[in-house]
């Protein structure tokens, strides 16, 4: 079987793409994740939060920006019902993004269905949270292929299919059970490589 990809724009003025929170703060990853993405898509297609294990099998793949700018949100919360204080937050938002994202799959008529519900959600999309709805419709197409030509050079790409479905994480940093360095291949793109 062939391989397509969904390849879907998203650009909003704010994103957050979870990253693990440290207290009080609420980071956010500065690209998109496969979790977050497979949500979107989940969310689309009306689909209840428990109900998405399916799209984790997609493989996934994000442009990247590395000069992103970086917003922090001082969120005081108030006081819960019974008189307690609730805690203080600093939340992280990516500011004036737009990213490219793909998902690959050996199923034609899945990744048409996903474009068909990204085309005409059953409910209102966002980039990460609630509080980020995208800039407009989502553009959404198919291609033939793989994600690694259908996504410019320097993205990040999830592991070959029927491997660990993490996101690849450049430099060496750790992200689930992969590991990767960054490999200059041309200035200023950069490709991926596992480590061994």
């Amino acid at each position: 079987m062939t391989a397509h990809t969904l390849l879907l724009t998203l650009s909003a003025p704010l994103q957050a793409w979870g990253a693990p929170a440290i207290g009080g703060r609420r980071p956010t990853l500065p690209h998109p994740s496969k979790s977050g993405v497979v949500g979107l898509l989940a969310c689309c297609l009306g689909r209840d939060r428990n109900d998405w294990n399916d799209l984790m099998g997609l493989r996934f793949g994000t442009t990247i920006h590395p000069d992103a700018r970086i917003l922090t949100d001082f969120q005081t919360m108030g006081v819960k019902t019974n008189g307690e204080r609730m805690p203080v937050e600093r939340r992280e938002y990516i500011q004036d993004a737009t990213f490219a994202v793909g998902v690959e799959s050996e199923s034609f008529g899945l990744l048409a269905d996903l474009r068909h519900a990204v085309e005409h959600p059953v409910y209102a999309p966002y980039l990460g949270r609630r509080s980020c709805p995208p800039a407009g419709p989502i553009p959404a197409t198919i291609r033939e292929g793989r994600l690694e030509d259908a996504l410019p050079a320097g993205s990040l790409i999830d592991a070959p299919a029927g491997g660990t479905p993490d996101m690849f994480v450049p430099d060496g940093l750790e992200h689930g059970r992969r590991r990767l360095r960054a490999v200059t291949v041309t200035d200023p793109y950069q490709r991926f490589v596992e480590e061994a």
